[in-house]
């Protein structure tokens, strides 16, 4: 045992004194020449009518390319979204050549609180008996997705666009 726990010295003593000289030491980095990688004139395009095992080969391609290559430039051409303008952005505005979506109805809202959370509002999601639960800000609700919780208010970004809703107040009962 005692052998042992003098061997274990020895190679920690060793080891130490290697750091130690390579701390000191600090040896310089080779420097070789870097060889420009050139991409191919467009990135591989996924064609979904080509098979799977092509696709996969684009997507390797394009997955292996040197994304912080000098001579890597902009796609000539981007992918723009349906409903979105030109600078990608999306308009709360529905595009003219697609008919009307069915009207989801919007969410309940029966009160809003701030807490050390933050904010917090209680939604029922619809009216088919769903029962209502706290949301923050950025959840989703059924389709809508809760924008800002204000006191006595929330404002929901959905199909239809962006909506606010109110707290419902009660009468009292004379």
């Amino acid at each position: 045992m005692r052998r042992i726990e003098i061997a274990l010295m020895l190679l920690t003593g060793l080891f130490a004194v290697a750091g130690l000289a390579l701390w000191v030491w600090q040896p310089p980095l080779p420097l070789r020449a870097a060889k420009p990688e050139r991409l191919t004139a467009a990135a591989p395009r996924v064609d979904r009518r080509r098979s799977p095992v092509d696709n996969a080969r684009n997507a390797a391609a394009i997955v292996n390319s040197n994304m912080f290559s000098v001579s890597r430039a902009a796609p000539r051409v981007r992918y723009t979204p349906p409903g979105a303008d030109e600078s990608g952005v999306m308009s709360d505005a529905m595009p003219a050549d697609q008919p009307p979506a069915a009207v989801t109805p919007l969410p309940q809202l029966f009160g809003t609180t701030t807490g050390p959370g933050g904010a917090s509002a209680l939604l029922q999601p619809d009216s088919a008996g769903a029962s209502g639960r706290l949301y923050r800000e950025g959840d989703q609700v059924g389709p809508y997705r809760i924008i800002r919780i204000n006191s006595g208010s929330v404002i929901v970004r959905g199909p239809g666009g962006r909506h606010e809703l109110k707290v419902q107040t009660r009468e009292p009962v004379p």
